[in-house]
């Protein structure tokens, strides 16, 4: 039987707007691509991210394998891995190596779409249908978007973006005629000053500190295991502090170090004895 590469496991073509508002919404890099990994399961059996670290590919994370031990496997070097790095995006057939590298040589066709982040290739996304109809393109669409979003997030550009938001309903006519009001407070009620660059300096902490952790999930176990996770991580850590200083006001900094806090409670789960010495 000749396998299908055309068709959705749910009956149709396509990527649905929600799958890509979904991932627009979200509010890190790694929800991003957990739930990116969520929406490619809709269009394929098995899905697995392959990240390129230190000139070796491993399985970042997966979705769909019943074998445990899939996330973190190293995958030897092979011709499909090589051709995917240098940026081919390929339709791999049955028992081809990356399958039988994933313990998936059941599958009857696969795909390999390159993973790109800033016009550089930082991995891969394998796909295969063994169960299920493979939508290759698809899988291709929802690697594009993810792509995107994370390179968005890193910029800390508005979340989510505007032409992706939920449609906005006309408001009923009895309403039209009564104008917002625009109320402003001062004394005890009027907002704290530079409320809203807090909060964005949290959430670029936070999303420092998740890239740190996306990158360094080894070592993050290993750190909180034996309580020295700033020994393991320090150099990306004041990497991202370096960053955090040259985006955030001094002003704003001077009122609370949310880097560490979001180090924190991001790496060390919120226990600071995890953290270790400096």
């Amino acid at each position: 039987m000749t396998h299908d590469f055309s068709a959705g496991s749910n009956g149709h073509a396509g990527v649905h707007p929600e799958s890509v508002r979904r991932l627009d919404g979200a509010s890190g890099q790694v929800e991003a691509l957990s739930r990116f990994l969520e929406e490619c399961r809709r269009h394929a059996s098995r899905v697995a991210l392959l990240v390129l670290r230190d000139g070796r590919v491993e399985v970042w994370k997966s979705a769909g394998f019943s074998a445990a031990g899939v996330d973190h496997r190293a995958i030897e070097p092979s011709d499909e891995i090589d051709r995917a790095i240098a940026g081919a995006p390929q339709q791999l057939k049955a028992g081809n190596g990356v399958s039988r590298a994933l313990g998936a040589s059941d599958a009857p066709a696969a795909v390999l779409v390159p993973f790109v982040v800033r016009d550089k290739v930082s991995g891969a996304v394998y796909a295969d249908g063994a169960r299920d109809e493979l939508d290759a393109d698809a899988i291709a669409v929802l690697t594009y978007v993810a792509g995107l979003v994370v390179d968005r997030l890193a910029k800390r550009k508005l979340v989510p973006a505007p032409p992706l938001s939920p449609w906005e309903m006309p408001a009923p006519e009895d309403a039209a005629s009564e104008p917002d009001a625009d109320v402003s407070f001062a004394g005890p009620l009027a907002p704290p000053e530079n409320d809203g660059s807090r909060d964005e300096a949290r959430r670029f902490a936070h999303l420092l500190a998740s890239e740190i952790k996306l990158y360094n999930e080894h070592a993050v176990a290993v750190g909180r295991k034996h309580g020295n996770l700033y020994a393991l991580l320090s150099g990306d850590i004041e990497r991202g502090r370096a960053l955090y200083e040259e985006r955030v006001p001094p002003s704003v900094r001077a009122g609370a170090d949310y880097y560490e806090e979001e180090l924190v409670e991001v790496l060390a789960g919120g226990d600071r004895k995890l953290w270790g010495q400096r």
